[in-house]
């Protein structure tokens, strides 16, 4: 059996009085009934649509693609001697910079999208943003290491070995993983970068400043393409 609420109570439907869901029936003025769900937790439950499931399905197969493709580059190159050559040590190393992609960054971004809201707490949001930016950044330097490797192999093949042995390679490798390091966890996590945290919505959220948008910029996007763009042209030529 249904009342009619009265406005003074639905004044009382507040969020940070109590951690229940409230559901109240009201009685409309032409007399029907209409279901009023108040979520006092501090934000909505995701409806369960079809568009919701097919847009959760789409999130899991790619970070199972992701990760599955990945994980058949490095062990196909373990598993095999004849392709463990100086060349796809970098393959093997961009394998996993996508693989660290794939496990943290496109996994903590796809539960904030499926449940529309982050729940792992501030100091996890920052680590979150490192995150993001750091192996994105990795997987950019290692693109531009194999145009390098590209670049000896074609234009100098007889001092391809002089250039690219193994101390080079893994000499680029290690400073394709430290360097990143420079604009992601010391100035993200120092507060440097600008606002990292939770926004009002319940979202992770980094809103960087002017200063470090140009260096992040330029170290991820601009500085490698630039370099794999004069690296191929010389190829081509």
């Amino acid at each position: 059996m249904t009342r009619e609420i009265t406005p003074v109570e639905l004044t009382m439907f507040d969020a940070n009085e109590s951690s229940m869901d409230t559901n109240a029936t009201l009685i409309t003025t032409d007399g029907t009934f209409q279901t009023m769900s108040a979520n006092l937790t501090g934000g909505e439950d995701p409806q369960i649509t079809f568009l919701y499931l097919c847009k959760t399905i789409v999130f899991i197969f790619i970070i199972l693609v992701a990760i599955l493709s990945n994980l058949l580059v490095i062990a196909s190159v373990f598993l095999y001697r004849k392709l463990r050559g100086i060349n796809n040590y970098f393959l093997v190393s961009l394998a996993f910079a996508d693989l660290f992609v794939a496990c943290f960054a496109m996994t903590f971004n796809a539960s904030q999208q499926i449940f529309g809201r982050w729940m792992f707490g501030a100091e996890i949001c920052d680590i979150y943003n490192s995150i993001d930016v750091h192996a994105s950044t990795v997987s950019t330097l290692h693109l531009c290491c194999i145009s390098l490797d590209r670049y000896f192999a074609i234009v100098k093949p007889f001092d391809y070995h002089h250039f690219m042995n193994t101390r080079s390679a893994l000499g680029m490798i290690f400073a394709a993983w430290m360097c990143p390091g420079i604009i992601s966890f010391v100035p993200i996590l120092l507060g440097w970068s600008g606002e990292s945290g939770i926004d009002e919505d319940g979202f992770c959220v980094f809103n960087a400043n002017l200063p470090y948008a140009l260096l992040s910029s330029f170290m991820t996007f601009w500085c490698p393409v630039i370099v794999m763009v004069i690296v191929y042209y010389r190829v081509f030529r």
